[in-house]
């Protein structure tokens, strides 16, 4: 199934949960992607899809970003299923301040309006499958999410093909 996936071109900017989280997120998404055949990927909210630079501007910027943020601890306000397959079952994250102003910061350094300020999320599952076979698994990962999550790293990930491909071109933990 993973073949329905659309291929992606691009580079996104992405904070990664810190390490106990991302194991037990991984676990969810290992999961879900076995028992829908589709793919799994790191557990990641998406802060910016970036423009076409060199790799080392990129990462210059990423390394400025990385020294003037701390860790961000975000609530997990609900689990979805959304129409988008890269957004298929996701968890809503809570609009802090601290993730505004990340936008923010992260809009200027790039010049432009490249942050996902619309719909901070956390993906469980990438899939083209329609939302109504779902809604059972919905339910019950809403009743298994922790209530929060610190982001602590902060990478820039080559998103070129589907998830198998992507790559993580640097990572640097916040602060």
């Amino acid at each position: 199934m993973s073949s329905k996936l659309p291929h992606t071109d691009n580079y996104s900017v992405w904070l990664i949960p810190e390490e106990q989280a991302e194991m037990e997120l991984g676990k969810s998404i290992q999961d879900l992607a076995e028992k829908y055949q589709s793919e799994p990927f790191q557990p990641h909210l998406t802060l910016a899809g970036i423009p076409h630079w060199t790799e080392e501007q990129m990462v210059k910027e990423i390394q400025k970003i990385s020294g003037s943020t701390l860790p961000i601890e975000l609530f997990l306000e609900k689990v979805q299923c959304k129409r988008f397959p890269y957004q298929k079952i996701t968890i809503e994250v809570e609009r802090t301040e601290e993730l505004h102003a990340l936008h923010q910061e992260t809009d200027r350094l790039f010049g432009g309006d490249y942050s996902k300020t619309e719909y901070p999320h956390i993906s469980l599952l990438y899939s083209t499958l329609e939302c109504g076979g779902l809604q059972k698994t919905v339910s019950q990962l809403n009743e298994q999410i922790p209530p929060k999550v610190l982001l602590d790293r902060i990478a820039l990930i080559r998103c070129k093909g589907t998830p198998e491909a992507w790559r993580t071109l640097y990572m640097r933990k916040l602060g």
